[in-house]
């Protein structure tokens, strides 16, 4: 695995009003912007993070994070937006299936390999 410098960036989802955080990076770096956003919460994250995975999507209050140890491949991120889409839309109260999950997933995932490519200079 190559060391980089953690990659951050919110993606907005204006038509619901809200935004998929992807972080990229170590996990410690993840812990410190939950304790200070969502310090009730930072127990249950760090025992997820502590169960295991390379990569994860974390529903809080408010905020859907899409998390991976370093950036993810395609498919990787594919499965997590998938993840992160049936959180905003199940956070708004709309089914996650069909169009609506459909054309989330596409956005989410197109938006993130738009800001990966910027940040770190190559696709995954």
């Amino acid at each position: 695995m190559i060391e980089r410098d953690p990659v951050s960036f919110t993606v907005p989802v204006d038509i619901y009003k809200r935004g998929v955080l992807f972080y990229f990076g170590k996990r410690k770096g993840l812990l410190s912007y939950i304790r200070q956003a969502h310090p009730d919460y930072y127990a249950e994250v760090r025992a997820g993070l502590d169960r295991g995975g390379d990569a994860m999507c974390i529903s809080l209050s408010g905020d859907t994070i899409v998390y991976a140890r370093d950036v993810p491949t395609v498919p990787v991120l594919v499965h997590e937006a998938v993840h992160a889409a049936e959180d905003v839309l199940g956070k708004v109260d709309v089914e996650a299936s069909g169009e609506p999950m459909a054309y989330l997933v596409e956005y989410l995932v197109a938006k993130a390999l738009e800001r990966i490519t910027s940040c770190v200079g190559v696709s995954p």
